[in-house]
């Protein structure tokens, strides 16, 4: 069985890195504290953005974009969708 990050990395290389943010601006950190009937968070811009693995990530706000950048395969979209 492929670890979690093996897979991650090679979608990451099997898609083309864009010009607009993982998941249209998705907080992907945002979704990991949420109930399953609340709404996501879309970032208004790239104010608190990191980049990973050529791709770039937005943040509703910069605790959650530390978060991210501490340990970013936890939060990566398993199956891409970026």
């Amino acid at each position: 069985m492929m670890q979690r990050s093996s897979v991650l990395f090679a979608m990451l290389e099997a898609v083309q890195a864009g010009t607009n943010p993982v998941m249209s601006g998705a907080d992907i950190v945002h979704y990991f504290g949420i109930s399953k009937d609340e709404p996501g968070v879309i970032a208004k811009d790239d104010s608190h953005s990191r980049k990973y693995g050529g791709y770039e990530f937005w943040f509703s706000n910069e605790s959650n974009a530390e978060t991210f950048e501490a340990s970013p395969t936890k939060y990566m979209p398993l199956w891409g969708g970026f």
